[in-house]
């Protein structure tokens, strides 16, 4: 029988004015009568999308598109919940279908974008987002795609604009507090991430990417108590949950307890076993000798829509072939696992550096001008500096044993002094350098150093082991004229092969192609020339072939440096249980081994363009 359209039109009213309940309810009356009724169909569907019911609203969505074909929204809400299963080719013909009925659609933009993210496809995403938000304004879900965007591509600064502009216009959204904690994670700004990590949790204390997020930021802000007790509510909340056991394995893996860890990776395997990254951490954790059923869990795992899923699933992979010596199948895993990544952004040699040499120009006419800090008071700060895989974690671990010597692990330092710079002169930095004065690096210098101040126990050392402050070498300098920096190379091929090796964080954008790896490599090397020259009193080089064959040597000048006495513990780094948030945290935890040292050379065959790039 057909429906009424008062009917018809009470149902839209209802379900308009958020009456979901009584939605439902009328659309069951409604279909009951005719299974058939497109509106019913429709309007059900899309609150199974809402609430997740990803099968069920294709199901309902689909029967209504069998009756009105050419219905643009029905497509739209169809291309989502189609996304959101993994079925990505036909979200995308519908979607397109959709928009090719109706081209300002905001919200099939949106759902466009998002089958473009999942793609690897950023920029495209962010081409789709935007013009959404330009048909709608308060298109709040593309501000938020906008904004995950971002952190992607490595801009942190957008990614907190477009979260901040998403909660002024849906102010107690938790979908916009949870991504505004994200934001400011990636910031970084511990402190605001975890209270609106809270404040979600406060209102949806089932929020399991809420629970993940406080728990990894809690353990990146090296709050380790904290975090421990974040995963021990998760764990009540959520038992056996593979992402919780997931996170409790990180912290054991980076607090040195590699059996836990070994355990709580097998666990997320054994809850989720066709998820890749906890197969990636444990193969990299257990160094026994392969048997036959994880190889042929690893190399059976299945394909997934998923970017992230299949970056690892190739490193894993890699891993695997590693160990049996098959250096080809290895080579090529990373490689695939690396193009994937490489769609997220691009490298550009030529602008890293005009960067590098603009920042170089600006520090070396303020030093000239000897506009500087004269002197300043304990505590003094150590950097450890130098590229990724290049030795910065062991050594900085070996230097964290000294009695006087306090790790605060990778901080902000570098970066807070660089933003303040902005807010005190207002011009962008480095520019901004040319106009502070002698006061202004005095307080750029007490400032960053102050909210470490609460951390500090009877020490004259504080260690920052964050490899990229090379880049901020200069302002640190000039604002923190006591501080030193221990600067660490290795082999240039297996500084560069080691990185390539690895799923780097966001933010290392040239780490997926070995031609970029190279010349991130050559304008790091150039930068620190120029500060060798200018802070030659402060920087002590270290050579990590030199640490591995020589090692007491090297700790003793380094000691020498830092005007430290010696202490034999230091070279028991590898005892030690302190926090250490890096690829390299379990290589740490065990005795020096040569191994590393021309590991690339197992490769040579495949490095033409890595070596040819390096000699130019």
């Amino acid at each position: 029988m057909k429906t009424s359209s008062s009917l018809i039109a009470k149902l839209v009213k209802r379900y308009q004015a958020g009456e979901i309940k009584q939605t439902e309810k009328l659309c069951g009356q409604i279909l009951y009568s005719d299974p058939t009724e497109p509106v019913a169909l429709n309007i059900l569907g899309a609150i199974c999308l809402n609430q997740c019911r990803y099968v069920e609203a294709i199901n309902l969505i689909s029967r209504a598109l069998k009756v009105r074909p050419n219905d643009h929204q029905s497509l739209a809400n169809l291309a989502l919940a189609q996304l959101h299963v993994g079925d990505n080719r036909a979200a995308l013909q519908n979607v397109n279908t959709s928009l090719a009925l109706k081209a300002n659609n905001a919200n099939a933009l949106n759902t466009l974008g998002s089958i473009h993210k999942q793609n690897g496809d950023l920029e495209s995403a962010v081409a789709a987002y935007k013009l959404a938000v330009k048909l709608n304004a308060k298109n709040v879900g593309s501000l938020l795609n906008l904004c995950e965007v971002a952190r992607l591509q490595n801009e942190p600064d957008l990614s907190l604009s477009y979260a901040l502009e998403a909660k002024r216009i849906a102010p107690n959204s938790n979908d916009v507090i949870l991504q505004l904690a994200n934001a400011y994670t990636t910031i970084p700004n511990f402190k605001q991430s975890i209270y609106w990590y809270r404040k979600v949790i406060e209102v949806d204390r089932l929020n399991l990417i809420a629970w993940i997020g406080l728990i990894d930021v809690l353990r990146e802000s090296t709050d380790i108590l904290e975090a421990q007790k974040a995963l021990q509510q998760a764990f009540i909340l959520f038992p056996e949950n593979s992402k919780v056991h997931y996170a409790q394995g990180i912290l054991f893996d980076q607090c040195g307890e590699k059996e836990n860890a070994i355990k709580h990776f097998s666990l997320a395997i054994k809850s989720e076993p066709n998820w890749a990254k906890p197969h990636y951490q444990l193969l990299r954790l257990d160094k026994k000798p392969l048997d036959c059923d994880v190889l042929d869990r690893i190399t059976n795992l299945p394909r997934t829509n998923n970017v992230d899923s299949e970056v690892y699933r190739y490193f894993a992979r890699a891993l695997v072939y590693e160990k049996q010596s098959d250096f080809k199948s290895a080579f090529e895993a990373w490689t695939f696992g690396n193009e994937l990544l490489a769609k997220r952004s691009f490298f550009d040699y030529e602008s890293r550096i005009a960067l590098y040499a603009s920042i170089a120009d600006v520090v070396c006419k303020v030093a000239q001008k000897k506009v500087g800090v004269a002197s300043q008071t304990p505590p003094t700060p150590i950097f450890v500096i130098g590229m990724p895989r290049s030795g910065t974690t062991l050594i900085g671990q070996i230097i964290a044993q000294h009695s006087c010597v306090q790790s605060l692990g990778e901080t902000a330092l570098g970066v807070s002094i660089t933003r303040e710079a902005e807010a005190i002169g207002g011009d962008p930095y480095p520019k901004v350098l040319n106009k502070l004065t002698t006061e202004n690096f005095d307080a750029l210098g007490r400032n960053a150093l102050k909210h470490v101040g609460s951390k500090l126990n009877a020490t004259t050392y504080v260690l920052d082991i964050t490899p990229t402050n090379f880049q901020h070498l200069g302002p640190i300098a000039l604002s923190i004229p006591n501080a030193k920096f221990i600067h660490c190379v290795r082999d240039p091929i297996d500084t560069c092969f080691s990185i390539y090796k690895q799923p780097l964080a966001v933010g290392q954008d040239y780490s997926t192609r070995l031609k970029w790896v190279a010349q991130q490599y050559k304008a790091y090397r150039h930068l620190m020339e120029v500060w060798s020259g200018l802070f030659q009193s402060q920087i002590h080089q270290v050579k990590y072939e030199d640490v591995i064959l020589h090692n007491e040597r090297e700790v003793r000048s380094i000691c020498a440096f830092l005007h430290l006495s010696f202490e034999p513990k230091m070279q028991k780094f590898h005892e030690s249980k302190n926090l250490v948030r890096s690829p390299s945290s379990s290589d740490v935890r065990i005795a020096l081994y040569p191994t590393a040292i021309d590991s690339w050379r197992n490769y040579e065959n495949y490095l033409e363009t890595l070596i040819n790039e390096l000699a130019t």
